[in-house]
């Protein structure tokens, strides 16, 4: 239920956005120069009574982001992890959007530090989704134990024997067709590229993989021949990031040395931003 709320608010934000976008596209397509003139200008400038209200609805959800830090050092208790993190992930694309849309496309002075510094931490961020991924965890979002992670993989390998009598040398052949990764001693940089682009092929090697089970395994029904597909994609998935597990977490370790000074910086300087608006009087419709 959560999760189809938050998609219906995700797809409500995007729709906003892409109403305003089209509704003011012929303003944004002007030059600066000539943009006082047009009839669009006390809406969709910066200070405008529109683009001023995207611009609180934006920073809004970039300040609603730290809330996910909270809940990660149990500050905040109640949700699950990954509940947190999708509506974070939500937030994090939605908050630039509408501070783009607030800025009318217009970069200059120390607030264009905070815009690019947000755009950073929105890219970034999806990176940092990718490698969250690769890391084992358990449905409430938490990180695996070794023995959890051990436990799984008894339990898929077991499955495959019980369940449909295959031998440790076809459980094997059955998974290298969903890729192999090669050698766990090469760089961190060309790992990651090589799980990457195992990734974009992941679908075109699943449908390899059914069919042959589909001609090795025709004596089982295809509610049987599906279920094992899926089981061999998630013993392979699961090794691989068990395989690459050290390499991933320190790539993660990384990532977050970067990702969090961009963050304190955009927060800091939109700060700043609001504080001289309101000094000024900008104060929408408070």
């Amino acid at each position: 239920m959560i999760r189809v709320v938050s998609t219906i608010c995700f797809l409500a934000g995007l729709s906003i956005l892409f109403y305003f976008a089209v509704d003011f596209y012929d303003y944004y397509s002007l030059p600066l120069i000539e943009r006082p003139h047009s009839s669009l200008h006390q809406l969709a400038k910066p200070g405008g009574s529109v683009s001023h209200g995207l611009g609180v609805a934006g920073s809004t959800m970039v300040l609603l982001l730290f809330l996910y830090s909270l809940r990660r050092r149990e500050i905040i208790r109640w949700g699950s992890l990954s509940r947190w993190l999708n509506v974070h992930i939500m937030l994090g694309i939605l908050g630039p959007l509408y501070v783009t849309l607030h800025s009318a496309f217009k970069f200059g002075g120390i607030v264009s530090v905070s815009y690019f510094s947000m755009v950073a931490v929105m890219l970034s961020g999806i990176f940092g989704r990718y490698l969250y991924l690769q890391i084992p965890r358990a449905i409430t979002g938490g990180e695996l134990s070794d023995m959890e992670i051990n436990a799984r993989k008894e339990q898929l390998h077991s499955l495959l024997m019980n369940n449909f009598g295959l031998t440790d040398a076809v459980i094997k052949k059955l998974v290298a067709k969903m890729g192999e990764i090669g050698d766990k001693d090469r760089s961190a940089i060309y790992l990651l590229f090589t799980i990457f682009v195992n990734d974009m092929i992941r679908s075109l090697r699943f449908r390899s993989l059914r069919k042959t089970i589909r001609v090795n395994y025709s004596d089982h029904s295809q509610d049987e021949q599906d279920m094992l597909a899926r089981r061999i994609k998630e013993s392979a998935l699961l090794s691989r990031r068990v395989d690459f597990l050290d390499t991933t977490q320190r790539i993660f370790y990384y990532w977050h040395v970067i990702h969090r000074p961009f963050a304190f910086v955009m927060i800091f300087i939109m700060f700043i931003h609001i504080g001289v608006v309101i000094y000024f009087g900008y104060r929408w419709i408070f």
